[in-house]
C-alpha cells in the first residue's frame, strides 16, 4: 500500500514538473520536448546560442549549436536518485562535463526539480564561471581553458525564468 502511494506521489510530481520544464522554452533559443509517454521521465533540450565545445585532441572550439542534451529521471527519482544529464551534441568545454557528454551534477537534493537542473545545465553549457568546480573534475583537460574563461551567458540570451529557489545556494 505504501509503495503504491509513493508511486502515485512520484507520478504526480513528474506531471507537475512537465509544466516547469515547458516554462523554460524560449522561441528561437530553447526548445524542450518530453520523450516517451506521460508523465515524462526524459526531456530533450535544444539550445541555439554560441559556446565552446570539446574537441578530440584539440583545444575547445566555438560552436553556435544547436546544442542538445537530455535530462532523465530514473526509477528512484527524486528520493534516492538525481536525474542524469547528458549532452547528445558535442559537450561544452567544461571541467564538470565528461567527454561522454554526461554532466557531473555535483551536490543534489531531492527537492530540486528537473527544471532547476535544466537551468543549471544551461549555465554549464554557457560556461558560467560560477559553475566551475575545480575540486571535482570530470574533465581535467578543460581545466586550463576554464580557469582562463571569463565569459558566460551570451549577451541578449533570454535565460529561463523563473529563477528557482534551489539555485540561490
Amino acid at each position: 500500500m505504501a509503495e503504491n502511494a509513493a508511486t502515485r506521489r512520484m507520478l504526480a510530481r513528474l506531471e507537475a514538473e512537465r509544466e516547469l520544464m515547458y516554462s523554460l522554452r524560449r522561441e528561437g533559443y530553447i526548445e524542450v520536448e518530453g520523450e516517451g509517454s506521460k508523465p515524462y521521465r526524459r526531456y530533450r533540450v535544444t539550445v541555439f546560442a554560441p559556446t565552446y565545445v570539446k574537441q578530440k585532441d584539440a583545444a575547445p572550439a566555438e560552436s553556435h549549436g544547436p546544442h542538445v542534451f537530455c535530462i532523465e529521471a530514473g526509477a528512484n527519482y527524486p528520493l534516492k536518485e538525481a536525474p542524469v544529464v547528458k549532452f547528445i551534441s558535442a559537450p561544452p568545454a567544461h571541467v564538470n562535463v565528461y567527454a561522454s557528454g554526461q554532466v557531473c551534477i555535483g551536490r543534489w537534493r531531492s527537492d530540486e526539480t528537473l527544471a532547476s537542473e535544466t537551468v543549471r545545465t544551461l549555465r554549464v553549457l554557457f560556461l558560467d564561471p560560477a559553475t566551475f568546480n575545480f575540486a571535482s573534475k570530470a574533465d581535467r583537460d578543460c581545466e586550463s581553458f576554464c580557469r582562463g574563461y571569463k565569459g558566460g551567458v551570451p549577451e541578449g540570451f533570454p535565460m529561463p525564468c523563473p529563477v528557482f529557489e534551489d539555485e540561490a545556494r
